[in-house]
């Protein structure tokens, strides 16, 4: 459960759709594609991954008990990620003349 402090200094539970209300008003008010609060959870793991940071450090950022458990949700195949794998393979065989 997420908190918040009030005005007056005391903690206070945030309604639960707190943090999806806000990020509806502001896709709205900017005119930006739809996303959810999961989305963004999904985007960034998968981000780490394709940079190569490695599965333990990325799954302890996520919050998944298991580095396969991260591996099995969020290691799919994205563009960039093919592309990056073509170009390190090519690079490898380049050097291997």
């Amino acid at each position: 459960m997420f908190t918040y402090c009030n005005r007056d200094g005391k903690i206070e539970p945030l309604h639960a759709d707190y943090i999806n209300n806000i990020l509806k008003r502001i896709i709205r008010n900017h005119h930006l594609k739809k996303i959810s609060p999961h989305g963004f959870r999904h985007t960034h793991a998968t981000l780490m991954i394709e940079m190569g940071i490695d599965p333990v450090n990325t799954a302890k950022r996520i919050g998944h008990a298991t580095s396969q458990m991260t591996l099995d949700t969020y290691s799919h195949a994205t563009k960039s990620g093919e592309k990056q794998s073509i170009k390190k393979f090519a690079d490898y065989l380049n050097k291997a003349k």
